[in-house]
């Protein structure tokens, strides 16, 4: 399967990055200006990179953005609009990965599944974070 993009005109929803569009070095997804930076990494063994840490950065977060990382099985994510309307789904199996920018999604398991869900924090209560489109 190769990488998908669901988008409304030039504006990214969400992103599949499949296991066939694996290529040398590092390749990034989203744009520099989200919140959610994600890359995937292939490289031979030897490769290093410099030691380094990173520096108080204070930075504002607008909303949050998700990741889902499949381990084994498979789920799909269903991307809507602001509105509820199902703009698309990307569905992922092991070793893929599907980051959501903006808009609604819904999360469904499709085969026994082992993933992991990152996203921006930190929050103390559902509702400082999360509105549900569907009631």
């Amino acid at each position: 399967m190769k990488n998908k993009i669901v988008a409304i005109g030039e504006e990214i929803y969400a992103i599949l990055a499949a296991d066939q569009d694996i290529r040398e070095g590092s390749h990034w997804y989203g744009s520099q200006f989200e919140s959610l930076q994600a890359s995937r990494m292939k490289y031979e063994a030897g490769k290093s990179f410099r030691i380094h840490h990173h520096i108080l950065n204070p930075r504002t977060i607008k909303r949050t953005q998700e990741s889902f990382v499949v381990i084994s099985g498979k789920i799909a994510v269903d991307i809507y609009d602001n509105k509820a309307l199902l703009i698309g789904t990307l569905e992922a199996g092991p070793g893929e990965a599907i980051f959501v920018y903006r808009g609604g999604h819904g999360v469904r398991v499709l085969e026994d599944a082992i993933f992991y869900e990152i996203k921006a924090g930190s929050f103390s209560y559902v509702s400082e974070d999360k509105e549900f489109l569907n009631g």
